[in-house]
């Protein structure tokens, strides 16, 4: 099976024993991860910026990503984890945030590894 990988920047700067491991380890229970093409920073660094849509955007982007390749969307980053659960679970509409003509729903598969 193939999850879409969502590795943010800090598996990608300071914790990049954790994101080989990571790969290595779902490569030996027969899962692929493949990387978000184009992914951008969770926006978990920026606890106290006043705009809303720029702290949701990439999550909103990495859950339209994977609902687009019809794949589950996984991450092993904590903080990453947190705030994509946290804009999935305040029920935004992804197809209406980047596309408000769309108005559809895809936020119905975000899996915890």
């Amino acid at each position: 099976m193939t999850y879409s990988y969502f590795p943010g920047c800090t598996l990608k700067t300071r914790a990049k024993d954790l994101d080989h491991w990571g790969r290595e380890s779902m490569k030996a229970l027969g899962i692929e991860l493949a990387e978000l093409p184009e992914w951008q920073c969770c926006g978990a660094v920026y606890p106290i910026a006043r705009d809303e849509i720029a702290l949701r955007l990439s999550s909103v982007r990495a859950l339209a990503a994977a609902r687009d390749l019809n794949q589950p969307l996984v991450t092993l980053c904590s903080a990453c984890h947190h705030v994509i659960k946290r804009v999935k679970s305040c029920g935004i509409d992804a197809a209406a945030f980047l596309c408000p003509q769309v108005g559809e729903s895809c936020f119905s598969r975000f899996v915890v590894l």
